[in-house]
């Protein structure tokens, strides 16, 4: 397995979009055309994930300094508990290994209609050397729970990365903070 550094005019743009509209509602989805236009700025990292030549997911990675968070990661249906997930945050880990990895991930709520699967979905971070942290992360009207590899995340580091990201017309529209939970 291998991670390709990709830029917006990726032949396989088709394919990521179908897969990112696949793996995320809608509350949860920026635009993809602002994902592949930052994809080509050092604001951001857009993987494609490999199995020789063939795509089996993506991760992308919004970056601002020493911190890095996992925005983004998915695979595809039929690729799944193959090991590919294990083996490409494993990666990303030691590419920003200087700094802070981070990913915001569904809160353990057992209300919702699929707890069952937020318990696996945690578990499989935390085997993979993801680390729970007392805080939240919201974005617009979801808020998540947050999970870090290599240290701490605070809003004060969050914030200004994710309005230099979101640039001066979506920071204004889609409200991200970290919080600390109760």
């Amino acid at each position: 397995m291998k991670l390709e550094k990709l830029s917006r005019k990726t032949k396989l743009r088709g394919e990521l979009k179908k897969l990112y509209k696949e793996a995320f509602p809608p509350d949860e989805r920026v635009p993809f055309g602002m994902l592949m236009r930052r994809a080509d700025s050092p604001l951001a990292d857009l993987f494609g994930l490999f199995d020789d030549d063939t795509l089996v997911g993506f991760a992308y990675v919004v970056k601002k300094g020493k911190l890095y968070y996992l925005f983004y990661f998915a695979m595809k249906p039929e690729e799944r508990g193959k090991g590919y997930g294990s083996e490409t945050l494993a990666l990303l880990r030691e590419k920003y290994r200087d700094g802070v990895l981070f990913l915001a991930l569904e809160k353990r709520d057992p209300a919702s209609p699929n707890y069952e699967e937020r318990l696996r979905r945690h578990a499989f971070y935390e085997r993979c050397g993801f680390t729970d942290v007392a805080k939240s992360l919201k974005e617009s009207s979801v808020v998540y729970d947050v999970m870090t590899s290599g240290g701490d995340v605070s809003d004060a580091g969050f914030r200004p990365m994710m309005r230099e990201y979101l640039g001066p017309v979506y920071r204004r529209i889609i409200d991200t903070r970290i919080t600390e939970q109760n």
